[in-house]
């Protein structure tokens, strides 16, 4: 249980689970992104291959017609020749495979983003919603604080005291008394923070690979995105 009050915990719990469901999509999103985009660099580099191939080709037919000196061109001449149109055309089908895995990859990304900014507001609903009852909990446990700050108090009521912290800039006790505590918390706030990463819903929620980019995108740019591939889409497709 990570709140005690379990009229607290139970929502905490049912945030948790749609935030690790999240998660889950997201990274199968961004795992499927990384496949396509592999693949896409391996047909490029194949259609880079088949090019260099038929320019090679090309090379050695022009050679060979240079070497005939105007005599009738051999059966080699001929062969170079359709080992040349050969080339271009297996080039020319990993250009055209190349593009609908770009468009596949693109499209992946997109859903990739869409699902890492739903993963996002899921953590912080379920972070805002354990900070919510933490604070609570904590507000419920401060009658030791409470007491001291009391005593703190009566003490700078006294009129030897009255004059120090008038003379400070303060306009009452009770401000004096916040300044003091807020200064210690602060100070142990910075050193606490540290040791964090330990909380169970911080490591069950992680800041995943790729999330800073669906964190600063913005819904107006995934919709032109998304306009800009239905648009190339089509213009493959024509």
């Amino acid at each position: 249980m990570h709140l005690s009050n379990p009229a607290l915990n139970t929502p905490l719990t049912e945030q948790l689970a749609t935030a690790e469901a999240a998660l889950a999509t997201y990274q199968q999103h961004r795992e499927d992104w990384q496949n396509k985009a592999a693949m896409v660099v391996k047909h490029q580099q194949a259609a880079e291959a088949a090019e260099s191939s038929a320019k090679g080709f090309k090379q050695q037919a022009r050679a060979v017609l240079l070497s005939m000196m105007g005599k009738t061109p051999p059966k080699k001449m001929a062969e170079l020749r359709a080992e040349e149109r050969a080339a271009y055309s297996l080039a020319e089908d990993f250009r055209y495979l190349t593009t609908e895995l770009e468009l596949a990859r693109d499209a992946a990304e997109i859903a990739m983003l869409e699902a890492g900014k739903a993963y996002l507001d899921a953590k912080n609903r379920t972070t805002q919603t354990l900070a919510e009852g933490r604070m609570q909990e904590a507000l419920e446990q401060l009658g030791g604080l409470l007491s001291a700050m009391s005593l703190r108090r009566m003490v700078l009521q006294q009129p030897d005291q009255v004059a120090m912290w008038q003379a400070q800039g303060f306009d009452s006790a009770v401000a004096v008394v916040l300044a003091e505590v807020r200064k210690q918390l602060e100070q142990r706030l910075e050193q606490f923070t540290l040791g964090m990463s330990q909380e169970p819903i911080l490591q069950a929620l992680p800041d995943d690979d790729g999330l800073n980019a669906a964190s600063t995108i913005s819904p107006l740019q995934l919709n032109r995105r998304r306009t800009e591939l239905a648009q190339r889409q089509q213009e493959h497709a024509a």
